[in-house]
């Protein structure tokens, strides 16, 4: 069930440089992996005192982030164009080789998991790994008293990467058996990435362990599953059966088998659509959803839950919002956006994409709603109206019209509250709920005063610890998937939790 809030807002308003330059290097970042493995069954081709491993191990890789210290990044992009393994002999062997560069968005990932994909290895041994990025570019906050170049303090600023080639050597050597299942995950370190002085930032990913490889499952996942995948958000290309294809607008491709134990959610506000059924019979091509998911230790893909968005899909642009100085007006820095079939307005936001800052305006009959999407929870208050807009905040709007400017200007009559991911230390923890202390400085919540998460049971995914009594070390770093009520109206819980995770 879903329904809106209301309150007032008392909160700071942050502006915005017009850099909106990407840069197009190519960035050669290498990974360092330390991970021996002996099942499966070797199969061998043996001439004399000689031997060949023949056959294919299966790799499966995903993704994800440790959280920056000091710096506040809102969207931090990585365009993957290959990985490759270097064997002991031989030339480089493809593991992951797109047509086209494959853009991951980092900054979401601190809380949540995306897939790479599964891939079938040639057995043998190999001495390293490279993954090759187009230049990475971001858009953070700058909430220190810092003027960096083009970028005042209490503004949202471009960043981009410049181009690099490491090569790391694995020590010992990785093989791989024939039949062998091996779950990589890929930890993309944002705070190794950043190198300043003075007034110069930029990112770096020379830099000693940009990224690192945990071994997979990671701490927390139920039996038999390697990763958990959540709000992958994309239009449905094909139904088949019991299994759902979506692609996103950076051309990523998901795909997965519901069963009997997937749950189904209504869309935003309520809809009369299937008579109300909510189920895989109700899934059809062209809508828009959000797939939660878990990946087995071969690679499977089980779709957990999935929450309906738009039926069918139309113009939305998604992402994070600050408050400007003009009322009604806010700035949004895009995560992503999704187009309906026949778009009037696709040849402006055509090349809108994470990473773009843009104008949300709006319209005269704004209606609010919250995508609680499975937690059982219809708040009352916190997003009710306008005044209950605040920075950080992660929202749908509906696009109703676009103008062009200093920056593109869209007009909705329609704002969703969706899940917001922050970081911070775990504070007080008391039943389900503890506090989130150190919060990122954009949010403009007062230091001494921790925002409290509540947390559900069995909804909330944890992830790095089996429960909530696991994040009772104020020194660790702790991210969460919530949705962010407006926390100057009284709001007691103003972070509702999908997902936390302990790094």
């Amino acid at each position: 069930m879903r329904r809106t809030g209301r309150g007032e807002r008392n909160h700071s308003a942050l502006g915005y440089p017009m850099n909106r330059k990407i840069s197009s290097l190519f960035v050669v970042v290498a990974l360092a992996l330390a991970l021996t493995s002996c099942s499966g069954l070797k199969v061998q081709n043996c001439t004399g005192s000689t031997c060949v491993q023949n056959g294919n191990a299966n790799v499966t890789l995903t993704l994800f982030d440790a959280p920056p210290t000091g710096v506040d990044f809102v969207t931090f992009n990585v365009p993957v164009t290959a990985i490759t393994l270097t064997p002991q002999t031989g030339g480089p062997v493809n593991v992951f080789s797109p047509s086209s560069s494959t853009i991951f968005e980092m900054a979401h990932l601190q809380s949540d998991s995306t897939l790479i994909g599964t891939f079938q290895v040639p057995t043998g041994t190999y001495t390293g790994m490279n993954v090759l990025v187009g230049s990475p570019f971001a858009i953070f906050a700058n909430s220190s008293t810092t003027t960096f170049t083009n970028c005042n303090p209490g503004t949202v600023c471009n960043l981009a990467g410049g181009a690099a080639q490491i090569a790391v050597t694995f020590t010992p050597p990785l093989t791989l058996s024939n039949n062998q299942n091996i779950g990589l995950g890929l930890e993309f370190n944002l705070a190794n990435a950043i190198s300043s002085s003075g007034s110069q930032i930029s990112i770096d990913v020379t830099k000693v362990n940009v990224v690192t490889v945990v071994p997979l499952p990671r701490t927390g996942q139920a039996s038999g599953t390697l990763d958990t995948i959540e709000d992958f958000v994309g239009v449905v290309k094909t139904v088949t059966g019991s299994t759902i294809t979506l692609k996103n607008d950076a051309g990523i491709t998901f795909s997965g088998t519901t069963g009997t134990g997937t749950t189904f959610d209504v869309p935003p506000g309520g809809s009369s659509a299937c008579g109300g059924l909510f189920n895989l019979a109700c899934v059809a091509v062209g809508q828009t959803l959000s797939i939660d998911a878990t990946l087995s230790t071969t690679g499977a893909v089980s779709i957990t839950n999935v929450d309906f968005l738009d039926l069918p899909a139309v113009d939305e642009i998604e992402g994070t919002i600050f408050q400007t100085s003009t009322p009604g007006t806010f700035l949004m820095a895009v995560d992503h956006k999704i187009l309906a079939t026949n778009s009037t307005n696709a040849t402006i936001l055509g090349p809108v994409a994470s990473g773009t800052k843009l104008n949300i305006i709006l319209g005269n009959s704004v209606t609010f709603a919250i995508d609680t999407d499975n937690l059982p929870v219809a708040p009352s208050t916190g997003f009710l109206s306008a005044a209950d807009l605040v920075t950080g905040q992660r929202v749908m709007a509906h696009v109703t019209s676009v103008s062009t400017g200093t920056l593109l200007n869209v007009t909705t009559d329609r704002m969703v509250l969706r899940f917001s991911r922050f970081t911070g230390t775990p504070g007080t923890i008391s039943g389900n709920i503890f506090g989130l202390q150190t919060p990122p400085a954009y949010l403009g919540i007062n230091p001494a005063t921790a925002p409290e998460v509540q947390t559900f049971i069995p909804q909330t995914i944890f992830d790095g610890v089996t429960d909530i009594s696991g994040l009772n070390n104020t020194s660790t770093q702790v991210s969460v998937r919530a949705l962010y009520l407006n926390p100057f109206n009284g709001v007691q819980q103003p972070l509702l939790a999908a997902k936390v995770r302990k790094h």
